[in-house]
């Protein structure tokens, strides 16, 4: 499992091309034979459902994916975002963890 901590690459997660951004830096480190990623937005004051649609969804293509430091807000993003695309997925919450799980 690897673990990402969104500060260090944006403090404001707030537009789609952002997203895009992070999902591309974040797609080259990670490991070939990596199955599991989880994401710590601790420190980060803002995330949008844009943010979220371009970079941690895209993820779920290939990987097993949950977040750490979970708020209400960027729970309720997530599930708008479920719900507006009519995605297969799943969310729930596991020890201090909000996974999302495709089905």
């Amino acid at each position: 499992m690897i673990t990402i901590h969104v500060k260090q690459y944006f403090q404001r997660c707030g537009v789609r091309e952002k997203g895009k951004e992070f999902y591309r830096i974040v797609k080259n480190i990670i490991p070939e034979d990596e199955n599991d990623i989880q994401f710590d937005f601790k420190g980060v004051t803002y995330v949008s459902a844009s943010f979220l649609e371009e970079s941690i969804f895209q993820f779920l293509k290939d990987y097993n994916v949950s977040i750490i430091e979970r708020s209400k807000a960027l729970e309720r993003k997530a599930e708008r975002i479920i719900h507006w695309k009519k995605l297969n997925v799943q969310l729930s919450h596991e020890k201090g963890l909000l996974r999302f799980n495709a089905y």
